[in-house]
């Protein structure tokens, strides 16, 4: 089942404010957004800071963005629309047998698969995937003792999983648009090239870490910009990232 995800509508550095040159960076009211230099307190001369002013790190990560794709619009120059993916596969076997007119026994096996996909934050900055697995087993025996007495026993199992399925970094480091084609096997008609990464390592980012041993893939930091730019793309990381729970539950009476 493929759901269309809500259009996103927002704002990403331009080619120009990669490049540490914001003369042209606006507010929704047409008002230039001053730049700021902390040595001084003062705007930078033409709103552009010199190149040798400019970290490394921070130009990576807003080379990490995509492209602006719309022009003429105050309050976004950048729109996507993704789908949610969740195929549902359920299988159901039930085996009845009676050995005898007073004995019957039956036993049912059930699975449920559903990997779900669907990109993160609304735009094509990590497309993640799920995959919810469900495996049960009940069974039951019933004697018939007498005209008023029956005798029943009654067992069950249920397995129920969620992880993400992605193996190793190479499968993040692909691409910003990461292909789930490695959950959902088939083309999709999109153009999942690119030399986007998620990680440190590619993006560059190489900035310490108080807990690296947290980050198992390296994935670059959250970031999170506010007014004066309008509907900014914030990239932030689902808490369950690269994470595996499993439950198991047993019933017999």
């Amino acid at each position: 089942m493929r759901t269309p995800q809500n259009l996103a509508q927002l704002t990403v550095p331009s080619a120009l404010e990669r490049m540490g040159d914001f003369s042209q960076s606006l507010d929704q009211s047409g008002n230039l957004i001053p730049v700021i230099d902390p040595s001084t307190g003062m705007p930078f001369p033409g709103n552009v800071v010199p190149a040798d002013r400019i970290n490394p790190h921070g130009q990576a990560l807003l080379n990490w963005f995509p492209d602006p794709n719309v022009d003429g619009q105050s309050n976004y120059n950048y729109q996507f629309q993704g789908q949610q993916r969740a195929p549902r596969i359920n299988n159901v076997t039930r085996v009845d047998v009676r050995p005898t007119t007073s004995d019957s026994i039956y036993a049912r096996f059930s699975h449920w698969l559903q990997p779900t996909s669907s990109w993160r934050g609304g735009w094509e900055m990590l497309e993640r995937t799920f995959t919810y697995n469900d495996f049960a087993v009940a069974t039951n025996y019933t004697r018939v003792i007498g005209d008023n007495m029956v005798n029943e026993f009654n067992f069950g199992w249920r397995h129920s999983s969620e992880h993400n399925p992605w193996a190793s970094s190479f499968d993040i480091n692909r691409n910003r648009r990461i292909d789930s084609d490695t959950a959902f096997p088939g083309d999709d008609g999109r153009d999942n090239g690119g030399d986007g990464s998620n990680t440190r390592g590619v993006v560059p980012y190489t900035l310490a870490q108080w807990y690296p041993t947290n980050n198992l893939y390296g994935i670059i930091p959250a970031m999170s910009f506010g007014a004066p730019i309008p509907n900014p793309a914030n990239p932030s990381w689902d808490s369950r990232f690269i994470n595996y729970g499993n439950d198991d539950l047993f019933n017999f009476y």
